[in-house]
């Protein structure tokens, strides 16, 4: 049989055993995936391809217990990406929403939380993570650069001398797990580019991936304390009236005083 032959040869699913479709099918590591059954994987495994067919099966037994989590999830607090007036964290049920965009959605009395691009995410079956499997979470803006041409006498595109660009603005939010089947999740924070650094979107846009890394990392700074103003104290060594340095001493004489 030649290649071409080869190449619309049915294949049956290493999983279900229903045919993979030529268009559909999926490869991994000891045959083909059909589309049904690649569609029942999280969304963010990776490891498809270098997956045998005994470690799918075990996923998605995984993901029809995850069903079960989902349908006990209650979320108490919503932090979108999408904009939305004042606040970009809310507490309360979530259920589904008609703008498309991610949303880190924690339920706060079990400790878990999901991470899902889907406005109708009750149906959709994201995974539930616990907080505790979260090993690490940031963010980082990613600097577009377009130059910025201009037209000669001919009429031909050259660049500015010296060279000219526009920037626009990505923030990237990156969540790292200690899991089975998902060790990360990446996604884009901004739906648009952000044209101006020092523009209101930017800003917002940066809050809302501060929050996510707190609320993760459980690493939030909390309520700012004020440093306490220090008083001048009488040195009993040389009786000076002296300010403490850094290292408790007095600051003519050198004594240790606290």
């Amino acid at each position: 049989m030649g290649l071409l032959g080869r190449l619309f040869e049915k294949e049956r699913c290493a999983v279900c055993e229903a045919e993979a479709g030529v268009l559909s099918r999926r490869r991994i590591e000891d045959g083909y995936l059909c589309s049904a059954c690649a569609r029942k994987l999280s969304p963010y495994f990776e490891g498809r391809r270098h997956a045998t067919s005994a470690q799918i099966k075990e996923q998605l037994a995984y993901r029809e217990e995850n069903k079960k989590a989902v349908a006990k999830f209650n979320a108490t607090k919503t932090i979108d990406t999408v904009a939305s007036g004042k606040a970009v964290a809310s507490s309360g049920t979530a259920t589904s929403g008609s703008v498309k965009g991610t949303r880190v959605i924690l339920d706060e009395d079990a400790g878990t939380f999901i991470v899902t691009d889907n406005p109708d995410w009750c149906d959709a079956n994201p995974d539930v993570f616990d907080l505790g499997q979260v090993t690490d979470c940031d963010y980082e803006v990613i600097e577009n650069r377009t130059e910025v041409l201009r037209k000669n006498g001919r009429g031909e595109e050259v660049s500015y001398n010296p060279p000219r660009f526009d920037s626009t603005y990505d923030f990237h939010v990156t969540i790292c797990l200690e899991h089975p089947y998902v060790t990360t999740i990446r996604f884009k924070a901004n739906q648009k580019p952000i044209e101006h650094r020092d523009s209101a979107e930017f800003q917002r846009v940066e809050e809302v991936c501060r929050q996510i890394r707190e609320v993760l990392t459980q690493t939030g700074e909390g309520p700012r304390v004020e440093e306490v103003p220090k008083a001048p104290v009488q040195c009993p060594h040389c009786m000076a009236t002296t300010m403490l340095d850094a290292h408790g001493c007095c600051e003519y004489c050198g004594s240790q005083l606290s």
